[in-house]
């Protein structure tokens, strides 16, 4: 029906703009400067903790799909998709650039 398939189109427009957000998150996180250089002395910080690494764009984007699943944004397994899509996004960024 119809219905249906405005439902199935909402998901997926979710989906990918979420995979979105995560991507830019993380790159922003792991790539960029911030203002004032905020991004890089919060890498400096963590740069001695073993399980919080934000200089690795894959336990970065882990993390954040992380905190998106404990503040019930988003399911299990959709919160490890949006990191996978994520990672997609961002290889296909590596090339491109």
């Amino acid at each position: 029906t119809i219905s249906r398939a405005v439902f199935c189109y909402n998901r997926g427009m979710k989906f990918f703009i979420l995979s979105l957000v995560v991507w830019r998150v993380t790159y922003m996180l792991t790539e960029e400067d911030g203002p004032y250089n905020v991004f890089t002395k919060l890498r400096d910080r963590t740069e001695t903790a073993k399980w919080l690494d934000l200089s690795c764009f894959y336990c970065t984007s882990v993390l954040i799909v992380i905190i998106g699943y404990m503040a019930g944004l988003v399911g299990f397994y959709e919160a490890l998709g949006l990191s996978t899509t994520a990672i997609f996004i961002n290889l296909i960024h590596e090339r491109l650039c």
